[in-house]
């Protein structure tokens, strides 16, 4: 616990001191909010500490009450620091580790997050992501079925179809296990949906009438609830019995409905480049060298799971130590 007290300190509160640990450099201007254990706490290092948070949490802060709370408890968290520190739980490894990777965190949100930029992203350049993923926004009703396929052969029609109304009313009394899966693995004719208890994944009433017809799409648009079975339904090369599963409903979100969501989208994929190049540039300028030679003498196998045993003898090798 006290190991993470000092990371939360030195990121987050900043209470002045002389041998201040690392983090926000002190805010020592303005009035004295409080004094304590030989620290003060000033009214810019308070307001510093409002500002950082979210605006619902600054939400909750909306009385002398929740501010004075705010206040012991970052006092708290100051002394918890101080005993951290009287046990040099600062040089600890893991503290350092933490430390480290919150203080590399802090410098990416202050260098790559520009909010500014976001702000300045054109109308123009919203609408033509908006365009290229209208996929995202708008999207017509689509159902998720399971189907049973019957291959009908020139002269055999009436037999299969007497077989798949046999099939419908059997199954029919049984909607609600997974009578209709395990049939469909058994007896169903299409090769790639058979294995997946007929499942169809989700389609809409265009990509179901493109793959299996007009009749058969129509006929899944009138199934209503889960469980519901179709009539059989005559199809290109045989005959369909489906059920429904689910259905999606349509949506469409207009650009003006999508911008904000869209702004954030389009800063972020840039934001994101301005990264990975800032990153090669980085990595280029390191003349990195690794010596894979030495790098080959690292076990990474965990010491709670390696299993030490001593070397197996060579083949031939009798005299050899045996390991059990």
């Amino acid at each position: 616990m006290l190991r993470k007290v000092f990371l939360l300190a030195a990121v987050l509160v900043g209470c002045h001191k002389a041998d201040e640990p690392r983090g926000h450099p002190p805010v020592t201007t303005g009035p004295l909010v409080a004094t304590f254990g030989g620290h003060s706490l000033t009214t810019a290092e308070l307001q510093r500490h409002f500002d950082e948070q979210s605006p619902y949490v600054r939400s909750h802060f909306q009385s002398p009450e929740a501010e004075r709370g705010v206040v012991l408890e970052m006092i708290r968290t100051r002394l918890l620091v101080d005993q951290a520190l009287k046990g040099d739980f600062d040089k600890d490894d893991e503290a350092e580790e933490q430390f480290e990777k919150a203080m590399i965190a802090e410098w990416m949100k202050a260098k790559f997050n520009d909010a500014a930029g976001m702000k300045s992203l054109s109308t123009a350049d919203l609408r033509a992501y908006y365009d290229a993923h209208l996929e995202r926004y708008q999207q017509p009703e689509r159902f998720r079925l399971q189907m049973i396929f019957f291959k009908v052969d020139p002269g055999n029609e009436d037999k299969i179809r007497r077989e798949a109304e046999a099939a419908r009313k059997s199954l029919s009394q049984r909607k609600y296990d997974s009578a209709f899966d395990n049939f469909a693995l058994l007896r169903s004719d299409d090769s790639v949906t058979k294995i997946h208890g007929g499942d169809l994944g989700f389609q809409s009433h265009e990509e179901l009438e493109k793959s299996l017809g007009k009749a058969v799409a129509n006929e899944a648009f009138r199934l209503v609830a889960p469980n519901d079975l179709s009539t059989i339904v005559p199809g290109a090369d045989g005959l369909y019995l489906l059920k429904l599963e689910a259905r999606k409903p349509a949506f469409n979100q207009t650009f003006e409905q999508s911008e904000k969501a869209v702004r954030y989208l389009v800063w972020t994929e840039r934001r994101n480049q301005v990264f990975d190049a800032f990153m090669k540039k980085m990595l280029a300028d390191a003349d990195i060298k690794i010596d894979d030679s030495e790098l080959a003498k690292i076990r990474f196998d965990h010491p709670d799971t390696a299993t030490d045993r001593p070397p197996q003898p060579a083949a031939g090798d009798e005299d050899a130590p045996k390991a059990f």
